[in-house]
């Protein structure tokens, strides 16, 4: 039995040849092709690739082409591996030896999403997610962070006391020890889950300035160190909640 025809085509390919006009308003990633954030119903952006594909390259250029679409616009680079140095930056290298550091605690002065407790919740959070921490854990730790703000008189109630000095992970520390002191066996535990977190000691230091155009922070030597990785992506979602 011979085959059936097949249907007559409905559709039919575009013959007529069309110009695309490339809108050139924004930073040039390659042939003709732009990217403007301002123009994008999400500015956010991934870059994906294979080993040697230009991706460091491509966030360089984007880095350094930002200011001339956003004059007044504040950079900031968490470098995993020391290789996006810019011209014109202000670098921290965030190691054992550095002076500086990051702090967690640092609050978020918006009426609407910030205070304390929310601070203490989402780097709560954190740490559950980087360190495999139960629920038990998560909430002493949230607690004891609250308890960190209000020993140095910061309260999410009373709004005047967001803008008093922030503890840090040392304060961490501390309240654990003295409720390790009092009897609470799950203080210990925590501690020894925490142990290479507040040994390392970069979120017990002084926070530096990022009040520069471009501020990149290097955080390349601490994927040198075997188990500090965690700690590395801790500093990545600090510097996200921090907004800095």
């Amino acid at each position: 039995m011979p085959p059936k025809p097949l249907p007559a085509a409905t559709l039919k390919p575009n013959q007529s040849k069309k110009t695309l006009i490339a809108d050139t308003s924004g930073i040039l990633l390659g042939d003709k092709v732009y990217w403007n954030p301002a123009k994008l119903r999400n500015g956010h952006a991934a870059i994906l690739g294979t080993s040697g594909s230009g991706k460091t390259q491509t966030l360089k250029a984007i880095a350094h082409e930002l200011p001339s679409l956003f004059p007044d616009i504040k950079i900031v680079v968490a470098d995993f591996h020391g290789d996006l140095e810019l011209p014109n930056e202000v670098c921290y290298s965030l190691d054992a030896e550095s002076p500086y550091g990051l702090n967690p605690l640092v609050i978020d002065l918006d009426p609407k999403g910030g205070g304390p407790d929310l601070q203490a919740i989402a780097v709560s959070s954190i740490l559950r997610k980087s360190l495999k921490m139960g629920e038990n854990q998560q909430g002493l730790t949230l607690n004891a962070f609250i308890s960190c703000y209000e020993s140095r008189g910061i309260f999410q109630k009373d709004q005047s006391t967001w803008t008093n000095v922030p503890p840090n992970f040392a304060d961490l520390e501390a309240e654990l020890q003295s409720r390790l002191e009092d009897g609470c066996k799950d203080s210990e535990k925590l501690l020894l889950k925490l142990a290479a977190t507040l040994k390392y000691g970069i979120f017990s230091k002084t926070q530096p300035s990022i009040n520069f155009p471009l501020v990149r922070f290097d955080l390349s030597a601490l994927s040198k160190v075997p188990g500090l990785t965690r700690i590395s992506h801790k500093c990545r979602k600090i510097i996200e909640i921090n907004k800095i």
